[in-house]
């Protein structure tokens, strides 16, 4: 499934233009990557005037940033709906890291920037990102929690672990240029997980 442009229903409360401009960004960024990318190519994608697409986000930056947001809570919300159809702790590490990393990184291969649509470019991108980073870790957080003492004792807590899982998994994305490698550093990050939490 492909993660990034497969998002057509918006995760927030965006208005029906708001989220054209936001699918068009996505389709311009992952062709032209996120420095060469112009509001005009935005616009013209979203089928939009420049004027409409600056009166609805102000900017380039804050196109960005929102499209960061976008992303992480289409993220979260295919993940909740596969956590789902999960027996254990297992099942779940392997749903997130296909979408979140797997499906996303096959995206991103073929870019000029292997970072496009998660490097922070921008101060409000950074914010965005951050934002998306704590609610993957406090959705992680709530699946840990009933492994709290098993947790306690391999020296760590539940916010903490959830906070390892989605920094690695993200970075990884970012900073991995071999598919292989990826496999087998998110398969290292799962057995660490499962060792800590004491699951399976």
């Amino acid at each position: 499934m492909n993660t990034l442009m497969n998002m057509h229903v918006a995760p927030r409360d965006l208005t029906d233009t708001e989220t054209r401009i936001i699918n068009a960004a996505i389709e311009v960024i992952l062709k032209f990557g996120p420095r060469k990318t112009t509001m005009n190519d935005i616009a013209e994608a979203a089928g939009l005037t420049r004027q409409t697409v600056y009166a609805s986000f102000g900017g380039k930056d804050n196109v960005l940033a929102e499209t960061v947001r976008f992303i992480g809570k289409r993220h979260m919300s295919q993940v909740s709906v596969a956590w789902e159809y999960c027996a254990n702790l297992t099942e779940k590490l392997q749903a997130y890291a296909r979408i979140v990393v797997l499906d996303a990184y096959d995206e991103m291969t073929g870019e000029d920037d292997p970072q496009v649509l998660v490097s922070n470019h921008n101060e409000a991108e950074r914010a965005a990102y951050q934002e998306v980073c704590e609610q993957h870790a406090a959705m992680w957080a709530e699946q840990l929690a009933p492994c709290a003492e098993k947790l306690e004792r391999a020296g760590t807590t539940a916010n903490r672990l959830a906070q390892l899982i989605v920094s690695t998994s993200l970075n990884l994305k970012k900073t991995e240029g071999d598919k292989g490698k990826l496999h087998e550093q998110l398969s290292v990050l799962n057995a660490s997980v499962l060792s800590m939490a004491g699951r399976r």
